[in-house]
């Protein structure tokens, strides 16, 4: 009996000590937790955004023994490897409009904890850019534009759409289009600045300018203010070899010279018609059957022009220097002109006009200024000018008169020199024209067959 009670005891013993000294099992690994910001919240494909992992976090491991990994578009294919640094940067492009980033973060014992946060950009505007070929030419050439070189940093620029202004003006002459090539003349003369917008798929713009000049040339248009840069040489047929085309401007010849070399001599060198406050200034213009025509044109002047033509010297074809038909305050002052000694070689002649005539040379011809009619059929004051005045210029070997006042009233005629002209001055009223209220002082008028010759004239004063 005691020895079963021993034998029990033991048992009992080896059981509670079995119990007592059994080591506890290991604890179960718990994964990382994921965490991460960016900075700056958006922007475009220009920033770089710095991503922070620093605050993930693991139950049995320091922040700095975690591994972190990083797939920047969510696609599962991790962009960047296994690194023990928390910090890095990256710089996206804009294959879309918003990126789902992905961080993982490993332990030592391989658990793995997953994160992920959206970012999104902004669209960037695109940068216009072109060429002018050439970038020199004249109303004949034909400009090439080309804004291939146009860029966008999200959108291909086959995709971009394009149009034109080519004067700058705020109106646009070329709708938008994604042909990005396109050629172009210019009817006048300037030196113009031609504007290009650029579309994205967004719809942000950018524009840029650029300038191109455009010479004169035979034919040509001029809308405003423009200075001859080189000789003007017209070989072909054009009824005017210049055109003013608008008011208020000048056309400043600089210098150089408009010239007829074309076999057809009947055409004009300047043609003013319909436009006031026109100044032509400063050149030569030759070999025209009309150097300049003004026709129903207010407020033109004229000044510091040479007008020549000795290509036309046949007796019965009239040639004008300067004409001026129903217009009014013409202004021809300080200029010149020469032709042969032939008839029907007039410098200036004025139709039903008021032209004011100041320090003036004529050399030739068959009459310096003259007050003519608009219609030979209607004699009468109806059609004459009223006033005028020649003055302070030069009027030498000119075959018929250096003034003519066929047809004008209170016109005067002083201070000026009368040298070998068959007649000085002629005042001839009869069947053309009515002249009345005439004043003719302080001219010197010599070595002519007649000094002033008055037919039909009424109420009117020679002095000195």
């Amino acid at each position: 009996m005691k020895k079963v009670f021993l034998f029990i005891l033991m048992a009992i013993l080896l059981i509670i000590s079995c119990k007592v000294f059994q080591p506890d099992p290991e604890p179960e690994n718990s994964p990382p937790i994921a965490g991460f910001t960016f900075s700056p919240v958006t922007g475009t494909v220009d920033t770089v955004f710095t991503f922070d992992a620093s605050n993930c976090t693991d139950k049995e491991d320091s922040p700095e023994d975690l591994l972190v990994r990083w797939d920047w578009e969510n696609d599962g294919n991790y962009d960047t490897d296994w690194s023990t640094n928390k910090i890095t940067t990256h710089q996206f492009d804009y294959t879309i409009d918003g990126y789902t980033i992905e961080l993982q973060v490993k332990d030592r014992e391989g658990s793995i904890g997953v994160t992920t946060k959206a970012l999104s950009l902004m669209n960037t505007h695109p940068t216009a850019s072109f060429t002018i070929s050439p970038t020199q030419g004249s109303t004949l050439t034909e400009f090439t534009f080309d804004a291939s070189s146009s860029s966008d940093k999200e959108d291909d620029t086959i995709d971009l759409d394009i149009r034109w202004d080519w004067n700058s003006d705020g109106s646009w002459d070329v709708g938008y289009t994604r042909n990005k090539l396109l050629t172009k003349q210019f009817d006048t003369p300037s030196n113009h600045v031609v504007t290009l917008e650029v579309s994205d798929l967004e719809g942000m713009s950018d524009t840029v300018s650029a300038s191109l000049e455009v010479l004169l040339d035979c034919g040509a248009t001029i809308t405003e203010d423009y200075v001859l840069s080189e000789d003007l040489n017209c070989t072909e047929f054009y009824l005017e070899a210049i055109k003013v085309g608008s008011s208020n401007l000048t056309v400043d010849l600089g210098g150089k010279t408009v010239r007829n070399n074309s076999k057809n001599r009947e055409k004009m060198g300047l043609l003013i018609q319909n436009v006031d406050n026109v100044t032509i200034k400063n050149g030569t213009i030759e070999g025209f059957l009309f150097g300049i025509d003004i026709i129903n044109s207010n407020n033109i002047t004229i000044e510091d022009i040479d007008i020549k033509n000795f290509n036309i010297t046949h007796p019965d074809t009239f040639v004008f220097g300067i004409s001026a038909s129903q217009s009014d305050n013409v202004i021809i002052k300080d200029s010149y002109f020469e032709f042969p000694r032939k008839a029907h070689k007039e410098a200036i002649i004025s139709y039903e006009s008021n032209i004011i005539v100041d320090n003036i040379e004529l050399d030739g011809g068959s009459v310096g200024v003259n007050y003519s009619f608009a219609n030979a059929c209607i004699p009468g004051s109806q059609n004459c000018a009223n006033g005028g005045i020649v003055t302070n210029s030069t009027f030498k070997d000119v075959v018929i008169a250096g003034v003519l006042v066929a047809c004008s009233n209170n016109a005067i005629i002083s201070n000026n020199e009368f040298t070998r002209n068959e007649i000085g001055i002629s005042v001839y009223g009869p069947h053309l024209g009515s002249q009345t209220n005439l004043l003719i002082e302080n001219n010197h008028i010599h070595d002519g067959y007649q000094g002033i010759l008055f037919m039909g004239v009424t109420e009117s004063t020679i002095n000195d």
